[in-house]
């Protein structure tokens, strides 16, 4: 019989790995969550330092082991493990563990007893959070690591590491004063349980404040939520059982005592650049630091906000994802959002370092269209520097128009026709006659045509003859008609710019620098060139194909 070893789990079985766990719900909900963290993590680092996911034998579709599933084969797992260093573990087998301790010849450092707290995100939902005069909700940010770590009765080397990796890629909870103190807060650990609440002040009700808009954001994320407490902490378990949380069972926090010395250095992680997402409860905030100098910043405005007012249609928009670096988006305005194929980035920073680096961390293998670029020479640099080659670059100009002028435009519509909202039918016709579609376009315009404003000319028969689209930044695009030089271009370009004027929204227009009739148009009715932007796309380095049946079926298109 083979002897038994520790077989990592290849990252492109995480997935099926962690829906094993779905099983008996919400009996291994635990388990599921851990996966599901490092699957969330890995797209911040795909190769995390001193992180293995250890089945025994590769048998974890047989038995669900990675010490965490109650099984014969979880002690000879646990046998295999290096106990010659130390690791903390959140255990609800310590007899198991204990017995493996005095088989190996180890010693216990410290045992913690907890009890597990569980409140259904069905209940979380219908906390009824009131922020008192003076006082924000908000997620934490990297620099409030060392503050945590200071004030953690628990907390020993690498401690802050631990707290700053948790608060940049996790959700979190601070609660701030006027000038953005903290007062305090909560972490959601790699197990997805709400942990290390603190607070400066005690007894002004801040920890069952956090510990309530934590809960009620985690259970709209569609979690239920855990927390661990000590069972001599009488005030923790009074908070959570006040509002509902009931104990499940006990577990315990285990430390063995290292048998050789190590040095945990925590620089290396701390100096590494990470792209952080931007979590949504932020983004009215974020939005609103492009407001600086307006309407300088108007598109990163609008971008920010286009994606709010999205998300109300699908809180979970497939392939989205907008970062920032480091978590540091208040500091400099910085970020990097990819919309499938679509990449968009804005700064604040007038150095560009911030953009330069959130650039590079960039995952170039694959392609993306980096969107009404400003910054060519940067990203340019940045393709030297990793070695991506550029397949396409289109320079465009950007055209701006003030809502004051588009309000004066006089729309007369000719007899037979008329003006109004595209339809999703619509979006065939109109990828059809794109000069510059591609795979996957058909999706994209028509996901514009639900989600935003848009404008079509039609004949009596309800037949389209031209139309425009309004883009993620606010920018008009997409403009066609079936019949040149019949003004109907001109007709929708003047009713789409006042119907958006009526929204109060400034008219851009990125228009080909070749494209002489676009720019004659757009010039005669007032709008004037501002910027030159280029739209670049990398060559890819894997193959990759972009299947949009799973898009369409989110949208409820059969």
């Amino acid at each position: 019989m083979e002897e038994d070893r520790l077989v990592e789990i290849p990252r492109s079985d995480w997935e099926e790995w962690r829906d094993l766990y779905k099983r008996d719900w919400p009996r291994h909900e635990i388990g599921f969550n851990v996966v599901q963290n490092y699957i969330e993590w890995s797209k911040h680092d795909r190769k995390i330092k001193d992180l293995v996911l250890y089945s025994l034998n590769g048998s974890w579709r047989e038995n669900g082991t990675f010490v965490i599933i109650v099984s014969i084969r979880t002690a000879q797992v646990l046998e295999l493990v290096d106990w010659d260093y130390y690791y903390i573990v959140m255990c609800e087998h310590e007899a198991l563990l204990f017995d493996t301790f005095e088989k190996l010849n180890v010693r216990v450092g410290i045992a913690r007893p907890h009890i597990m707290y569980f409140l259904p995100k069905e209940e979380a939902l219908k906390f009824n959070v009131i922020i008192p005069a003076g006082l924000r909700l908000g997620s934490l940010e990297p620099r409030h690591a060392k503050i945590i770590t200071d004030l953690w009765p628990h907390r020993e080397t690498g401690s802050e590491f631990v707290i700053e990796r948790l608060v940049r890629w996790n959700p979190s909870m601070g609660l701030f004063d006027e000038q953005g103190n903290l007062l305090g807060w909560c972490l959601c650990m790699q197990t997805g349980l709400m942990a290390s609440l603190g607070v400066i002040e005690q007894r002004k009700g801040y920890g069952k404040l956090v510990v309530m808009a934590f809960a009620k954001k985690l259970a709209e994320m569609g979690r239920n939520l855990y927390a661990t407490i000590l069972v001599e902490n009488e005030p923790s378990k009074a908070l959570f059982a006040g509002l509902g949380f009931k104990p499940t069972k006990d577990i315990n926090w285990i430390r063995n005592r290292e048998r050789k010395f190590v040095e945990w250095s925590i620089e290396p992680y701390l100096a590494l650049d990470r792209l952080v997402e931007i979590p949504r409860s932020d983004w009215e905030e974020w939005r609103d630091l492009y407001k600086r100098d307006w309407p300088r910043h108007e598109i990163a405005f609008n971008l920010v906000q286009n994606y709010i007012n999205w998300s109300k249609h699908d809180r979970k928009i497939k392939d989205l994802v907008l970062y920032s670096l480091n978590g540091s988006w208040r500091e400099n305005g910085t970020f990097v959002i990819i919309d499938r194929i679509d990449l968009y980035m804005h700064t604040l920073d007038e150095s560009l370092d911030t953009l330069r680096r959130a650039l590079e961390l960039v995952d170039w293998d694959y392609y993306y269209v980096a969107v009404m670029c400003e910054h060519e020479a940067l990203l340019f640099d940045t393709f030297k520097k990793l070695n991506v080659r550029v397949g396409i670059g289109r320079l465009n100009t950007m055209y701006f128009l003030p809502k004051e002028e588009a309000l004066k435009f006089n729309v007369t519509v000719p007899a037979g026709l008329r003006l109004g909202s595209l339809e999703p039918r619509h979006a065939k016709i109109i990828t059809d006659l794109w000069p510059h579609s591609e795979r996957g376009s058909e999706f994209s315009i028509e996901r514009l045509v639900r989600w935003n404003p848009s404008m079509g000319l039609f004949d009596e028969q309800g037949n389209l003859l031209g139309w425009c689209l309004l883009t993620q930044p606010g920018v008009m695009g997409s403009l066609g008609v079936i019949e040149q030089r019949k003004g109907y271009g001109k007709l929708v370009v003047m009713a789409f710019a006042k119907k958006l004027a009526e929204m109060g929204r400034n008219l851009y227009a990125s228009i080909l620098v070749e494209n002489e009739p676009s720019k004659a148009l757009f010039g005669g009715l007032g709008f004037k060139p501002i910027k030159d932007v280029n739209w670049i796309r990398n060559r890819e380095r894997k193959f990759v194909e972009w299947s949009v049946e799973p898009y369409l079926a989110a949208l409820g298109i059969s």
